[in-house]
């Protein structure tokens, strides 16, 4: 039997006690395998495919998924070709979780001021000054969009790798805040953006929709009743003992506003609950295009591809079911308007198209439609063309995006409107 000498000995505990101090919460029989796991992978020569993979089987064996997608990402930079081992990737990387550096982290908190916090998810660090609650929300959303990224997009033939890192979003209780923020840190100033990735930080930031502008007066309803309820109630306090019939009217009063107050609130809370989850996949996805190379940070695209692919990600239906094969109602019923009122615009047009800053929020909206609606008649109905549209696109140095959406999907530009036309009658 095989003695180890005492100078590995001595090695194996040094290694065994570093890993301990620098990573408090592991276990010691957890520790203890990653030593194992580094003995094992200090025997590999940089070319070993073969020993790479293996070790990547006793790593999921032993719940080192950390280690094995390391493992998987290095034999895939060996050999591309290997299908099985970028399956095996997108397991190990759906069951780790992403280290959290504690200097990064107090960095991060600190960014605006003291009044936020992070929540940490598998992938995701969200920084807010929400509550918990609302905060883990969003890192849960995230987490399923990131699950449904990687599943569909393998599934019509891509290949998008994990991030190197954590990604990282910013979500704002207030809109004011949210706007501030985007003036400070990103120089922007949009009237109807909502939500925005910066390819220039990596970070996602939006606000929550209870606080939309767009839902004010509905907001002021509310503060009005609360008002109204907080005036009663005074009143209530003020009345002499014999004032019974006064005092019915009163709780009637206050019995029909509380009421009316409550439905407002429950309806302005569901309706900003419902918008910002849809934003929060929508920025998601936006991340993750840029963060496993589908697409290039620093490279600008066309309006209607950003949006389009991002917009495939954020609805869910009544069942929880999401991702680009559902049918998004909000886009379809913005569609179907513009299609009603004769403004759908030329495909040609779409091709080219890029918002201004200052355009009203509607028309705005009816072109992210006409987005959602072209990629997802392209995702659905030619995946293997857009597949291979989105691979040429980022192999090319400087694509030209018209001839290269022609080569790929036809010159014929009426007829494949027309067929987006009959794909959303269908729905």
């Amino acid at each position: 039997m095989h003695r180890p000498s005492s100078q590995s000995s001595r090695y194996r505990a040094l290694v065994l006690s570093l890993i301990l101090l620098l990573t408090p919460s592991l276990h010691a029989d957890s520790s203890e395998r990653i030593v194992d796991y580094l003995e094992k992978y200090h025997k590999l020569s940089e070319t070993d495919i073969a020993g790479r993979l293996q070790l990547a089987d006793w790593c999921k064996l032993h719940d080192l998924h950390q280690q094995r997608a390391d493992l998987l990402i290095e034999v895939l930079k060996l050999d591309p070709r290997q299908d099985a081992a970028y399956r095996d990737l997108l397991e190990a990387d759906l069951n780790r979780f992403r280290p959290v550096d504690k200097e990064w982290a107090e960095r991060l908190k600190n960014l605006i001021d003291n009044r936020f916090s992070l929540t940490h998810s598998q992938h995701f660090t969200v920084v807010s000054d929400c509550d918990e609650r609302t905060a883990r929300m969003q890192a849960d959303a995230m987490e399923d969009t990131y699950r449904l990224f990687y599943l569909h997009a393998a599934r019509i033939g891509l290949r998008p790798m994990p991030p190197p890192n954590r990604l990282v979003c910013i979500l704002f209780e207030k809109f004011d805040d949210y706007q501030d923020f985007q003036k400070r840190f990103e120089g922007l100033e949009n009237a109807w953006a909502a939500g925005h990735y910066s390819w220039r930080t990596n970070r996602t930031s939006f606000f929550h929709d209870r606080d939309n502008p767009a839902l004010k007066q509905f907001r002021d309803h509310a503060d009005g009743l609360q008002k109204e309820v907080g005036d009663l109630r005074q009143q209530m306090e003020d009345l002499r003992s014999s004032e019974t019939a006064k005092r019915i009217q009163l709780q009637e009063r206050l019995k029909r506003a509380s009421s009316h107050l409550a439905d407002i609130n429950a309806r302005l809370n569901h309706a900003g609950m419902l918008s910002t989850l849809a934003k929060t996949r929508h920025e998601a996805a936006h991340q993750l295009l840029f963060n496993s190379g589908i697409q290039k940070r620093g490279r600008g695209y066309p309006f209607w591809l950003a949006e389009g692919l991002a917009m495939l990600f954020e609805s869910v239906d009544k069942q929880g079911h999401a991702g680009p094969h559902l049918v998004n109602a909000a886009r379809v019923h913005g569609y179907r308007e513009l299609e009603r009122n004769g403004e759908i615009l030329p495909l040609a047009q779409l091709l080219r198209e890029l918002p201004k800053h200052d355009e009203k929020a509607d028309v705005v909206a009816g072109k992210y439609a006409q987005a959602w609606a072209l990629v997802h008649y392209l995702w659905n109905k030619q995946p293997a063309r857009l597949a291979g549209y989105l691979r040429d696109m980022e192999q090319q140095a400087q694509p030209n995006f018209g001839k290269l959406f022609e080569m790929y999907f036809g010159e014929d530009l009426p007829a494949i409107q027309d067929a987006v036309k009959q794909h959303i009658s269908a729905m």
